[in-house]
């Protein structure tokens, strides 16, 4: 104990010294192996670039419509199938069924419709 306060002030110094020397060391930015707390992207090509690329791709295309003349593809025929008009349903299909009785219908019991539970 006798050494600390005899060399208090050499102990202080050093630790003064020591702040100083890992300030400059930690502010100068050559240190530092960490990364960076707000990362930039390395580069700004990531998906972009492959949808610009895409889109650049897809702009050199020239269609040619006379395809559309050849007297192969004027040969072609529909086997499609014409489907007939469906009847409409109720205009609310929630409403109760005509010829039903209010009593044919679902009903809750009367300690839920109340808000009071019996007991």
């Amino acid at each position: 104990m006798d050494f600390f306060r005899s060399n208090k002030t050499l102990i202080l110094g050093g630790f003064v010294a020591l702040a100083v020397v890992y300030g400059i060391w930690t502010y100068s930015g050559s240190g530092t192996t960490e990364a960076p707390l707000v990362a930039t992207p390395a580069s700004t090509s990531g998906a972009g670039a492959d949808l610009l690329i895409a889109l650049t791709n897809l702009q050199a295309v020239k269609l040619d419509g006379s395809v559309f003349l050849d007297p192969v593809f004027q040969s072609l025929s529909d086997f499609g199938v014409n489907i007939p008009p469906q009847p409409v349903g109720r205009p609310n299909p929630f409403s109760p069924l005509s010829g039903t009785s209010a009593a044919g219908s679902l009903s809750l019991p009367q300690t839920i419709t109340s808000g009071t539970a019996k007991k």
